[in-house]
């Protein structure tokens, strides 16, 4: 089972070595980028795409709206799996009406791709408010499904577990609560995630699998105001 993110990316390529004989991006200057169509991007889909690819069953919980976009991911998941899965628990899970969230709008981001490096500009989620109870039923969904075993759970990027809301973190943790000691737990936390640093996470943390992290996230994880990284024992 897969709970994450899902985006439209609108990629803009700089080669800014090359054509500006410096490794950065500055601001206040004009670029020349290569554009690149908008296509699927976020965690969630990432992650489902892959495995459904590779014949792995899925069960993803996106953070997606009855929208243009949403419609299209919809299908397209639901393409990969009639290809590669043929198994018609997976298939109606996707294709039924609520695999959206309602009053949610699908996120569409704008990424500067230079010099191996992202910088992703993402506007602020309409509807997120309603993502926490969409996830408690399409739990719900996933639970009456017949002959499917839920035998490692991916925890993406969450949008409603960020600090600034008012239930930090509430998704990522009921989520380890109701699978932990059921399921491998991979969690490939989020900018929103990430945001409530170790403390908030410790207790919670020893139940996870395992945990990815880039290094700009390790230090943005582990550190907090020049304080040293706290460390702790998966017991």
């Amino acid at each position: 089972m897969i709970i994450g993110s899902g985006l439209a990316e609108n990629i803009l390529s700089i080669d800014t070595t090359i054509e500006y004989q410096n490794k950065y991006i500055e601001l206040n200057k004009k670029y020349i980028a290569k554009r690149r169509e908008l296509f699927l991007g976020g965690s969630g889909i990432n992650f489902s795409i892959r495995l459904a690819k590779t014949n792995h069953l899925i069960l993803p919980i996106l953070s997606m709206g009855k929208d243009e976009f949403g419609f299209k991911t919809k299908k397209i998941l639901s393409n990969i799996l009639i290809n590669n899965i043929k198994n018609n628990s997976i298939i109606n899970f996707i294709e039924s009406e609520d695999f959206l969230c309602d009053q949610l709008v699908s996120s569409n981001t704008t990424v500067i791709s230079s010099n191996n490096t992202r910088t992703t500009f993402t506007p602020e989620l309409k509807g997120i408010e309603h993502f926490s109870n969409f996830v408690d039923n399409r739990l719900d969904r996933v639970s009456k499904l017949n002959n499917i075993k839920i035998k490692a759970i991916m925890i993406g990027h969450i949008y409603a577990d960020d600090p600034k809301y008012q239930n930090e973190g509430i998704i990522t943790k009921r989520i380890i609560q109701k699978f932990k000691e059921k399921s491998f737990i991979f969690a490939n936390f989020g900018e929103s995630q990430l945001n409530s640093g170790l403390t908030f996470w410790k207790n919670h943390l020893k139940d996870v699998s395992v945990i990815q992290f880039s290094l700009p996230e390790v230090k943005q994880f582990f550190f907090r105001k020049g304080k040293k990284c706290i460390s702790f024992k998966n017991n």
